[in-house]
């Protein structure tokens, strides 16, 4: 077991490794000891470990939210900021609204001591007095922990779920396909589909909707402005009134001017990117 900074904090034998064992793309078959492995790996990180050890990191979530809903639903996100490192960090959160015509709040830093965590309910009413859907873009100087809970506040409980926030080199390139699945539209559920644009370049992504047999049921291309988010309510219904249950949507970069990835919640088909313009993610509500 190795730490954010390489040291190794648990050992065991190698043996156990088989010709196809692999740890982000590397054969560790094909290294004869732990120590040849760690040389390689210290010397010659693979991608998927960029932008995890120490310093300066960016993360996003995508949806965050302090509004009314479909069914008289009450939407609000609380946010839990922790820093598990031996020395302070600073973070600093900003929002970054979805309605084009709204004015983004100035962002807030916190200095959060080592080991320590902090939690912010109701983000964006409480830190930054606004109502709406925003994406969250955390900055630090050193490597945080940050999840949220965005969930319905009802009289009899709460119903959510978590997201944690993503790196941004978590990310669909140009051209690279990303897939959603379980999507539903039926008496039962309906499903959101949404884009965040982190970039200050316009961009382009093409939704597909497909049945489970793998059938298309609809198409569409997001346009987004630079530092913009859009959500497309019960997308599945732009292109069938028939109930729909088990469909997936594939997500793909069509900014071919920039070339721009675009962040996602979703399984990509090809190795991430480094850098990222936005996000994709869905939703899926009980309407029970």
């Amino acid at each position: 077991m190795i730490d954010c900074d390489g040291k190794v904090l648990l050992q065991e034998p190698w043996g156990w490794a088989t010709p196809g064992t692999q740890w982000c793309g590397l054969p560790l078959a094909n290294f004869d000891s732990l120590d040849a492995f760690l040389d390689n790996y210290l010397a010659n990180p693979p991608p998927c470990y960029r932008g995890v050890a120490a310093g300066p990191q960016v993360s996003v979530i995508a949806a965050a939210a302090h509004t009314n809903g479909a069914g008289g639903s009450q939407w609000v996100t609380d946010v839990i900021v922790s820093n598990p490192g031996d020395v302070e960090a600073e973070v600093t959160v900003h929002v970054k609204r979805w309605q084009s015509d709204s004015v983004n709040p100035e962002p807030r830093t916190w200095e959060l001591m080592a080991g320590h965590s902090i939690e912010l309910n109701d983000v964006l009413a409480s830190e930054f007095a606004i109502d709406g859907n925003a994406t969250l873009r955390i900055e630090s100087d050193r490597p945080v922990v940050t999840v949220s809970r965005t969930y319905n506040d009802t009289p009899s409980g709460t119903f959510g779920q978590f997201a944690r926030a993503l790196p941004l080199g978590h990310a669909i390139g140009d051209e690279i396909v990303g897939h959603l699945l379980m999507l539903e539209d039926s008496s039962r559920f309906r499903t959101n589909i949404g884009v965040a644009n982190l970039s200050d370049h316009e961009v382009s992504v093409e939704v597909e909707i497909l049945d489970a047999n793998g059938a298309s049921i609809g198409a569409d291309v997001l346009n987004l402005p630079p530092l913009r988010s859009i959500q497309r309510f019960r997308m599945i219904r732009d292109f069938t009134t028939s109930a729909v249950e088990g469909a997936r949507a594939t997500a793909t970069s069509v900014d071919n001017r920039s070339g721009d990835p675009v962040m996602q919640i979703a399984w990509p088909m090809e190795d991430r990117q480094e850098t990222s313009a936005g996000q994709i993610f869905s939703q899926h509500h009980s309407l029970e």
